[in-house]
């Protein structure tokens, strides 16, 4: 599970051009609030916005590339249940 939350913060990083520092508050606001439902979505950008100090803008691309990683990883994880995930 470590190995794959670092993983999951270095395609941020990479994705997003933020410090190691934000993605560590964007994983935690994340691991905070469910994933799924729309209020959720909102309380995340809520934060984003408010802990990170962006634009509404920023906070909605943080979300959308979050998700997208996520949604990719979850594909790959179906496809290949015996596998570990590895980048491209």
């Amino acid at each position: 599970m470590k190995n794959n939350k670092h993983a999951l913060l270095v395609d941020l990083k990479e994705r997003l051009k933020c410090s190691e520092e934000d993605c560590v508050i964007i994983n935690n606001i994340i691991e905070e609030t469910s994933l799924f439902g729309k209020k959720n979505k909102q309380k995340m950008i809520d934060e984003f916005m408010n802990q990170l100090d962006v634009s509404l803008d920023r906070a909605n691309e943080i979300y959308d590339t979050f998700m997208d990683i996520f949604k990719s990883r979850v594909k790959w994880k179906i496809r290949h249940p015996f596998k570990s995930y590895k980048r491209n």
